[in-house]
Order: C-alpha cells, then sequence, then structure tokens
C-alpha cells in the first residue's frame, strides 16, 4: 500500500462560478480526471476506491490498489468532492420535486373550481330540460344533480393518488402504546387554503373573547 504521508490534499475552491469541486481541478491531469469520474459515477452503496480501479484497470478480478491510484484519490480528495457532487444532485431533484408538487397544488385548486362550475351549469341545464322533456318531469332535481355529483366523487381520490406519487403525505396516523392506530388524520390542503378568505383575520389564541 503506498504512503500518503508526503502527499498534500489539494485545497478545494468555495467560489463555484470559479469551478466546481466535482469538475477537473486545475492541477487534475486528464488521467487523473478520468479516474475520479469512475469513482464518482459508481452507485453508492458501490462507492470504494478498489471498484473504481478495476473498472479504470479493465480488470475485474484485481484485488490490488496501484499506488498512483491511491495517490490520486487522497491528493485531489475523491471523497469531499463526491459527497459535495451527490448534495448538488441531492439539491436538483428536490428542487424538481418542489416545483411538481407546486404545480399539482394549482391543478387540484383548478380542478375544484372547474367542478363547481361545471356542476353549477349542470344543474341550470337540468332544470331547464325537466321543463322542456316530458321522461324527466317525474325525476327529482336532487337526484339528477347527485349523479353529477358521483362523477365528480373521484376528484379527491386523483388528487390524493397524484400527492402520495410525488411524495406528499395525505394522511397522519396517531398510534397508541401497541403501536396500533388510534387515530387518522386526512390532508387536504389545498381544499382548505382555497376556501379561506385571503383577508380573514386570524384568532388570537390570548383573547379571553368567549362565543356563546
Amino acid at each position: 500500500m503506498a504512503s500518503l504521508r508526503n502527499i498534500k490534499p489539494v485545497p478545494l475552491s468555495t467560489d463555484y462560478h470559479e469551478r466546481k469541486p466535482w469538475e477537473r481541478l486545475e492541477t487534475e491531469g486528464p488521467e487523473a480526471y478520468r479516474a475520479f469520474c469512475i469513482y464518482r459515477d459508481l452507485e453508492a452503496d458501490e462507492r470504494v476506491i478498489v471498484n473504481a480501479y478495476r473498472i479504470y484497470a479493465g480488470r475485474k478480478a484485481i484485488k490490488q490498489i496501484s499506488g498512483y491510484f491511491q495517490k490520486w484519490s487522497y491528493k485531489f480528495r475523491w471523497r469531499e468532492r463526491v459527497q459535495l457532487y451527490d448534495d448538488h444532485l441531492d439539491s436538483i431533484r428536490r428542487k424538481a420535486k418542489e416545483r411538481e408538487i407546486e404545480k399539482a397544488a394549482a391543478r387540484h385548486v383548478k380542478q375544484c373550481s372547474n367542478f363547481g362550475l361545471l356542476l353549477n351549469k349542470v344543474e341550470k341545464a337540468l332544470l331547464a330540460r325537466m321543463e322542456t322533456n316530458p321522461t324527466l318531469r317525474g325525476v327529482a332535481t336532487k337526484d339528477l344533480i347527485a349523479q353529477a355529483i358521483r362523477g365528480a366523487s373521484i376528484v379527491p381520490k386523483l388528487q390524493e393518488a397524484e400527492m402520495t406519487a410525488l411524495g406528499k403525505p395525505t394522511r397522519i396516523e396517531v398510534t397508541g402504546e401497541g403501536g396500533g392506530p388510534i387515530a387518522v388524520r386526512h390532508i387536504a390542503p389545498v381544499l382548505v387554503e382555497a376556501a379561506k378568505p385571503e383577508d380573514a383575520a386570524e384568532p388570537d389564541p390570548d383573547s379571553d373573547d368567549d362565543e356563546s
């Protein structure tokens, strides 16, 4: 095993506009950087120096890491750079997921609004048809409207499925001593926010007013 005692790791720039740590460093040669890229792009559970060296050398059965390869990993701070790279990718994924959640929430509000308008139009159309169509005169208006409402009842389920796919919780379970659920609270933040007036005053928890 190569001695790393006299090797000084290169400094990493904190100015990402200048050079990102996972990109080729100023003093890093082409071969050293190629070796780093192999290590960087390994799956997290397979990311060890020997696996990177096996790919670099093209020999799967090799067990001994060469001295220069080990020096590269230490001098050019592979582990630190890969951790920064993983954090960078995680930030990208998190922001993309947040954007998708925001889009989904906007769609849910629009769906609720559209179905409200649709039900209003259905009600007016059914009333008009009852006045002109003898076959519908014997059917109660509430029964006709109920059919339209049943069709709209699938919307919350579709919204819940979408939020679940995005990793957003749709329910909270409170467990008891034995671990079993003793209460389940379904979350519908979109409907709550959509129904809340923008200028509604927040209740004062310190107020002594008692509404009766």
